[in-house]
């Protein structure tokens, strides 16, 4: 336990060893978030990977044969994924979401029954969005049918 003292200095007031646990192995190391980047080289060689229509398991792979292995690369195969998903999500035009927006709130307009709902993440960027219509909504109430499309059914690794 720390305890801050009357002098503004925080002092160890109790330790207890059971709270500890053993230091990462340097074959594990690469896994801790604090030591995983991407370097912009390796932003520039996923960038030209991704354009030339390879996929990312073939472009983790050169990687980790250009690193010597799956731990000497500095990151995942989630990161080198994650990489490519917020650059897409960068690439989309900011109009986008609002053009979006703007077509759901003239549909509410004519007709009353439309409804929507947008799901926007941590830094307000759109995830996922959901609409009926006054006609599909009386469907579903007859026939109990969802029709959902997943735009990126395509670039995850469940197909």
């Amino acid at each position: 336990m720390i305890k801050l003292q009357k002098n503004g200095k925080y002092s160890v007031n109790k330790f207890v060893p059971e709270h500890n646990h053993e230091v990462v192995t340097p074959t594990k190391v690469h896994m801790l978030r604090s030591h995983k980047s991407l370097t912009n080289y390796q932003k520039a060689d996923i960038d030209i990977i991704n354009d030339s229509g390879i996929t990312p398991r073939v472009g983790v792979e050169y990687f980790s044969r250009q690193a010597g292995g799956r731990e000497n690369m500095g990151f995942t195969p989630i990161d080198y994924k994650n990489y490519l998903q917020r650059k897409r999500m960068k690439a989309m035009e900011k109009g986008d979401a609002g053009a979006v927006l703007e077509y759901f709130q003239q549909k509410q307009i004519d007709d009353p029954s439309f409804f929507y709902a947008i799901k926007v993440d941590k830094v307000d960027q759109m995830r996922n969005m959901f609409w009926a219509d006054g006609r599909s909504i009386v469907d579903y109430s007859v026939f109990g049918d969802v029709i959902c499309f997943d735009t990126t059914y395509r670039i995850n690794s469940y197909g």
